[in-house]
């Protein structure tokens, strides 16, 4: 079965879908390229997978054929439950080669992500933010990140960013049975010039 969802160049409105066992290269349940804002809430996405990034929701925030930029991508109230890629984001990734800077602001908030894993993958990045230029916020808060199956994921890494000059906001999240043999089990950040702020977590 192909991803349910193919959007390009258009403003995104996805609230209250269920997406279950959706397949594809890219974004299991959703694949979006557009520089138009995205809203995406009280959506659920089980058992999806993607044969490269994205387990179910593979964003790349520009227009395909300029600089232009998205204005702001908002994930809200969505649970995320035993979806896989092969690379990156087992649940969601925001994917991007734009060489200009990416003046958008990316929030993820009150999400639930239990089991977004697959121990067939040397991928461990439940979350990815591989945008390389993110000026304005990205905000992740009042998100749960779990791994329920016995015993524990020894390849997890809840949040993910490799984008050299985001202002990251990490904010009231709570991280829950979580193991990483490499680099931190709950985030992991890199090469970020400009500030990370983790406030108000929990690590279980």
């Amino acid at each position: 079965r192909n991803n349910a969802a193919n959007f390009r160049n258009c403003r995104i409105y996805i609230s209250d879908c269920k997406f279950n066992d959706n397949s594809a290269q890219y974004g299991g349940a959703i694949s979006i390229a557009t520089y138009r804002p995205i809203y995406i809430d009280s959506c659920q996405f089980f058992n999806c997978q993607a044969r490269a990034n994205g387990g179910a929701i593979h964003i790349r925030p520009k227009d395909e054929n300029s600089n232009r930029n998205v204005e702001i991508c908002q994930i809200t109230n969505c649970y995320f439950e035993s979806n896989r890629c092969k690379t990156k984001g087992h649940a969601i990734i925001l994917s991007h080669d734009n060489q200009a800077h990416d003046y958008f602001t990316i929030i993820i908030d009150n999400n639930t992500f239990i089991n977004n894993y697959s121990p067939n993958t040397n991928n461990k990045y439940c979350v990815s933010c591989d945008s390389k230029h993110l000026n304005n916020p990205s905000i992740i808060q009042n998100c749960k990140f779990e791994y329920r199956e016995n015993g524990q994921a020894n390849r997890f890494c809840a949040i993910q960013s490799d984008s050299y000059e985001q202002n990251l906001q990490i904010i009231n999240n709570s991280f829950i049975n979580l193991s990483n043999s490499d680099f931190g089990s709950a985030i992991y950040i890199n090469n970020i010039k400009t500030e990370c702020i983790i406030r108000d977590c929990t690590f279980d």
